[in-house]
C-alpha cells in the first residue's frame, strides 16, 4: 500500500504540472519492471505464496519510484509556511467533499450488485459481476481520460473559460466517439461476444449486458458535465449528486430488483446515472457555464 500510494502520488503530481511525458515514463518503468519479476518466477518455477508475489508487486515498484523520486527532488522548492496555510485550507476544506463523494459513490454504485445477491440469487450476482468485468476495459478507459485529461483542462480554465471549452472539444471528442463506437459493437453482438468470453449459457443473459452497454453510453456522451464540476471545483454539487443518486437506490431497490429481477439492477443503476448528471447540470446552469459548448466537436 505505501509503494502503491507512493507511486499515485508522483504520477499525480507529473499530470497536475503538465509533465506528461514524465507521467508515461514513470508508468512504463513500473509495467516492465513489474513483468519482469513476475516472468523471472515464471521461468525459474517460482511457487511461493501470496505474500512472496505481493513483494514482487513492491519490488516492480521500487525502480519507478527511484526515478520519480529524483525527478521530483531535482524541480522541488520548499513552500514558505503561508504557502503550507493556504494549500492546507483549501485542501480540508474542498478535498473534504471529494471524500465523502468517493464513499457515497461506492455505495451507491454497488448497492444494486450485493443486493442482487441477496434478493434475486448468486446466479444474478454472477451475471451482473460477469458482464461488469467484460466492460471493464471501459472503466480503464475513463479512469486513464480523468487521469490525462483532467489537468489540461484545469489549466486550460485557468487562462479562461473559452480556452476550457476549447480544450474539451479537442481533447474529448475522439475518445467519447471512440468508445461509443466499441460499445455499439458490443451491443449489436452481444450473443456472440458472452459466448465467445464465457459459454453457451451465458447468452440467455444477452440483454443484460445489452443494459449495461445503455449505461455506458450514457456515462459517455455526459462525461464531459462531470468533468466540468471537477475541472471548475464545484466539488461539493459533486459530492450531493452522488448523495441524492444514493437515497435513490436506497428507497428504490428491493421494489426494483424484486419486480424485475436483475434487469431491475440495470434501471436502477441507469436512473442513478440520470440523477447525476440532471443534478451536475442544474449546477453548471446555475452557474451559469454554457454546457452545450462541449459537444461542438
Amino acid at each position: 500500500m505505501v509503494s502503491f500510494l507512493g507511486f499515485d502520488f508522483y504520477r499525480k503530481y507529473f499530470l497536475a504540472t503538465g509533465q506528461v511525458k514524465t507521467a508515461l515514463s514513470v508508468g512504463l518503468i513500473y509495467t516492465v519492471s513489474t513483468v519482469g519479476f513476475f516472468l523471472l518466477a515464471f521461468w525459474g518455477q517460482y511457487s511461493g505464496g501470496l505474500t512472496t508475489y505481493l513483494y514482487f508487486l513492491v519490488l516492480g515498484y521500487i525502480p519507478a519510484l527511484a526515478v520519480a523520486t529524483l525527478t521530483y527532488f531535482s524541480g522541488l522548492s520548499l513552500p514558505t509556511k503561508e504557502e503550507i496555510k493556504a494549500y492546507l485550507k483549501v485542501h480540508i476544506v474542498e478535498g473534504q467533499w471529494l471524500l465523502y463523494a468517493a464513499v457515497v459513490q461506492w455505495f451507491s454504485g454497488n448497492l444494486y450488485v450485493m443486493a442482487s445477491g441477496l434478493l434475486i440469487g448468486v446466479e444474478a450476482l454472477g451475471v451482473l459481476r460477469f458482464v461488469q468485468s467484460l466492460l471493464g476495459l471501459v472503466n480503464i478507459l475513463l479512469q486513464t481520460i480523468e487521469n490525462y485529461v483532467l489537468p489540461q483542462l484545469s489549466r486550460a480554465y485557468q487562462i479562461s473559460l473559452q480556452h476550457c471549452y476549447r480544450a474539451f472539444q479537442s481533447s474529448l471528442g475522439i475518445y467519447q466517439l471512440s468508445v461509443l463506437a466499441g460499445l455499439s459493437l458490443l451491443f449489436l453482438f452481444a450473443e456472440d461476444v458472452l459466448r465467445i468470453a464465457g459459454n453457451a449459457s451465458f447468452v440467455p443473459y444477452a440483454y443484460v449486458l445489452r443494459g449495461m452497454v445503455v449505461l455506458y453510453a450514457i456515462i459517455i456522451v455526459a462525461y464531459p458535465i462531470r468533468l466540468l464540476i471537477r475541472v471548475t471545483e464545484l466539488n461539493k454539487s459533486y459530492f450531493t449528486a452522488y448523495l441524492v443518486s444514493f437515497l435513490f437506490s436506497l428507497v428504490s431497490y428491493q421494489f426494483l430488483l424484486s419486480h424485475f429481477g436483475v434487469s431491475g439492477a440495470i434501471i436502477g443503476l441507469i436512473i442513478n446515472q440520470l440523477i447525476l448528471q440532471a443534478t451536475w447540470l442544474l449546477v453548471l446552469n446555475k452557474n451559469q457555464f454554457n454546457v452545450w459548448k462541449l459537444y461542438i466537436w
